[in-house]
């Protein structure tokens, strides 16, 4: 029950406390001393009040006093003090108070972006984190600037290289000395043979220079003999000629393919390191390329089609040509088939005077079309009935039937068929 009292004592002393900070703030200061006295005389013992905590958010959407977590009430008087829930986070927004209550959202921030304090919150808690994982990438991102991944592939690639290129190396050195060593393969038996010769003559020369001369044979005298002349001399001087003709061709031989091959490989790593170099890409050349380019493809496109279309009205042109004749026969064919009169047209007729005439006669006795009159008896069961004045015609190129004033036995010529020469 002192529990029970107690808590209905200061929810009594908080509403008026919340009147009065509104009315007056002078009554306020009287009304704090008042509550302040009461809650000393009638604190009860610490160990007998139970704490509640409250989420994260709620004590981030409310404000602190007396120990007290409140929630604001609005300041607007048509607002009628309605408790601050919501948070305007419209950037466009120019009111200065961004919380507001449910009034508020709709009179002063109207069409606005807001929320409400506890989605505020927590969001900013996630968009904080989201933040957060964002610096951080964008610090390893500069990491990378300083010491980048590729630079590093690079480096390595490049060592690589050069161990590549020192094998070539070591590789052309030996081909180099084999290359040599199978020039002079072919001399290399006599050249020893040569040395073998000299180094008998050598130990020849120092045993005879060792010995009495009156006990030298005929043979050493004979050897002395020649070294004393020189021809000895003469001989090897002749040999040392030759080598070093041989050598000094072969030097040039090989210094000229090491120039050649040295020039080229310098030459193309000159280049290569020249055409090492960053290109330059410029936005506005680039894109004046892809505009370029698509004019280009434009005009190949519509000249592809207008070929297209000359193409196709030139193939339904020379359809049309080629089903001319055929149209042609088959309307002649109808209108050979529509015509009223029974006609003769297959048979032969060598009775008529004007084979010039491209028209038949229309006899009246039966409705008949027949060349001549002589066709018409030889053909008919009747002697023809010739009129007076006049006749019809019926023209056999162009299949019309027209009154003349001419008798059936009159050539009659039909002008509009009539082919005109050239």
């Amino acid at each position: 029950m002192h529990k029970l009292f107690f808590l209905n004592r200061t929810l009594q002393l908080l509403i008026s406390l919340k009147i009065s900070i509104v009315q007056a703030p002078s009554a306020a200061k009287s009304v704090v001393s008042q509550a302040t006295k009461s809650l000393k005389s009638e604190t009860l013992p610490l160990e007998d009040m139970k704490i509640v905590t409250k989420p994260i958010n709620m004590k981030k959407c409310t404000l602190k006093k007396f120990g007290l977590n409140l929630r604001p009430t609005c300041m607007y008087q048509t607002h009628e003090k309605e408790e601050i829930t919501r948070i305007c986070i419209d950037q466009n927004c120019c009111v200065e108070d961004k919380f507001g209550c449910e009034k508020c959202c709709n009179d002063v921030h109207e069409n606005h972006n807001i929320i409400s304090l506890e989605e505020f919150s927590r969001n900013m808690e996630n968009k904080y984190k989201e933040y957060v994982e964002k610096a951080k990438d964008y610090q390893n991102q500069c990491l990378f600037i300083e010491q980048p991944p590729f630079i590093i592939k690079i480096y390595k690639e490049l060592n690589k290289l050069k161990e590549h290129i020192y094998q070539q190396i070591e590789e052309t050195k030996k081909q180099i000395i084999n290359e040599y060593r199978e020039v002079v393969k072919m001399d290399a038996a006599q050249l020893k043979e040569e040395v073998r010769k000299q180094n008998y003559m050598i130990d020849l020369i120092s045993d005879i220079l060792n010995k009495n001369v009156f006990d030298l044979t005929n043979s050493e005298i004979e050897t002395s003999a020649s070294i004393y002349s020189q021809a000895k001399i003469s001989s090897i001087d002749l040999q040392i000629k030759q080598i070093q003709y041989k050598y000094s061709k072969l030097e040039k031989q090989f210094n000229f393919s090491y120039n050649s091959f040295k020039q080229n490989i310098m030459f193309d790593i000159k280049q290569s390191f020249k055409e090492f170099a960053l290109p330059v890409l410029k936005e506005k050349d680039i894109i004046q390329e892809v505009n370029n380019k698509a004019e280009r493809i434009k005009m190949i496109i519509s000249e592809y089609d207008k070929d297209i279309k000359d193409k196709m009205k030139m193939c339904k042109i020379l359809r049309e040509y080629i089903k001319q004749p055929e149209l042609l026969k088959v309307n002649t064919n109808k209108e050979f088939e529509n015509f009223p009169y029974f006609t003769y047209f297959e048979v032969s007729c060598n009775h008529n005077s004007n084979p010039k005439a491209n028209t038949v006669p229309i006899f009246q006795c039966c409705n008949q079309a027949y060349k001549c009159i002589k066709c018409h008896n030889s053909f008919s069961n009747h002697q023809a009935t010739i009129s007076k004045q006049k006749s019809k015609r019926y023209c056999i190129k162009c299949f019309e039937i027209f009154d003349v004033n001419y008798k059936e036995d009159s050539p009659v010529i039909c002008q509009e068929c009539v082919e005109i020469p050239v």
